[in-house]
């Protein structure tokens, strides 16, 4: 039988690096532009967990690119509750104050429309052809 891990393989050797969750876009929907014209889109993800019985939210970062980015842009809203499939980056970064910065985020490779935040209509049929870059 083979290993789960030896399935899970991919370019460069790398093991399992994957992450599948399901919350609410926690900020309104606002994609830039790299200078080198690619299109992205950094939000956050409201993910609930039960904590003795007590609810609590984890606000997860997420960074979408290109095409995918495009897909939450032009569809979503925050509030709206999604299911997200990606892989999990270390960030770096030395902020204005000139401390260094490291955040962990989400890199969104695939994203599943669940449902509208409440008061919209449902999320109708959308029938979408998404490349993978």
């Amino acid at each position: 039988m083979t290993s789960p891990l030896r399935l899970n393989r991919k370019r460069g050797g790398e093991v399992m690096n994957q992450v599948q969750l399901i919350g609410r876009l926690a900020r309104d929907i606002e994609m830039t532009q790299t200078e080198s014209k690619h299109q992205v889109l950094n939000n956050a993800l409201a993910v609930n967990r039960f904590v003795g019985g007590e609810k609590q939210t984890d606000f997860i970062p997420i960074t979408a690119w290109n095409a995918t980015a495009q897909l939450i842009d032009k569809y979503l809203d925050k509030g709206d509750e999604i299911g997200i499939v990606g892989n999990l980056h270390m960030n770096h970064y030395t902020n204005k104050d000139q401390v260094e910065v490291y955040q962990l985020e989400v890199i969104v490779r695939e994203v599943f429309f669940l449902r509208k935040k409440q008061g919209d209509k449902a999320i109708q049929d959308i029938n979408i052809e998404v490349t993978k870059v």
